[in-house]
């Protein structure tokens, strides 16, 4: 698989996450992907841990699908509990295989547009809008950021134009680098941060709506 031109075109936006000390982030040269609307967890849920490591997010993985696993090896330790369905336009220049059980998606396979994932390719970045899913202190979709920001440290929010005004959160001790949270409002508001005006290209702050949550979580295997 493709997996330097995956890591480049989905997450140029977010370098500054995988740069702790950073205090200035550069703006993105290329476009963040942009991923297709799906049913977002309510209501807003408080931490609690996984109910079991089959719902866990860790650097390792999301559930079953670990990192470096291969897709046959997941669809082997699965067996027949799990759906695989190919979802041809998840994200711009990005396909997803929804992994399901009982007809609810528990997570996403992310590969290029464009290539054919076969069993002995292995899983670079998993995806997960359900609120099953948590990190072992008890973050994951629906989680208020003011509730994971009391666990992780202070959140900052940003987004920029050129990448889609597509917007994350990253936080000051977030357990590890290659974890990457997708914000929500439960209203109708474009962005859960509260920008300063006028703004400019690239956009971050501390402040957020007291609603703001998270949406999805995505692990992704970082370069050596």
């Amino acid at each position: 698989m493709k997996t330097q031109i995956l890591i480049c075109s989905l997450w140029i936006a977010v370098t500054a996450c995988n740069s702790p000390s950073a205090t200035t982030p550069s703006p993105p040269s290329e476009p963040i992907v942009q991923q297709t609307p799906s049913p977002l967890p309510s209501p807003v849920l408080p931490p609690s841990p996984p109910a079991s490591p089959a719902f866990t997010i860790s650097a390792n993985g999301i559930g079953d699908a670990k990192l470096n696993m291969t897709l046959g090896d997941l669809r082997n330790k699965l067996e027949s509990k799990a759906e695989f369905t190919v979802e041809s336009s998840f994200m711009v220049d990005i396909q997803a295989i929804a992994v399901s059980r009982e007809n609810e998606v528990q997570y996403y396979i992310l590969y290029p547009a464009g290539t054919t994932p076969t069993d002995k390719d292995p899983i670079d970045l998993v995806m997960t809008d359900n609120p099953k899913y948590r990190t072992a202190e008890g973050v994951g979709p629906g989680t208020l950021l003011k509730r994971a920001e009391a666990l992780y440290g202070e959140a900052t929010l940003f987004f920029s134009y050129a990448s889609e005004a597509r917007e994350y959160a990253k936080f000051a001790s977030q357990p590890a680098r290659g974890l990457f949270f997708r914000t929500k409002t439960v209203d109708d508001s474009l962005f859960a941060g509260i920008y300063p005006q006028p703004e400019g290209e690239y956009n971050e702050t501390a402040d957020f709506e007291e609603n703001a949550a998270i949406g999805s979580v995505m692990v992704r295997r970082l370069p050596n």
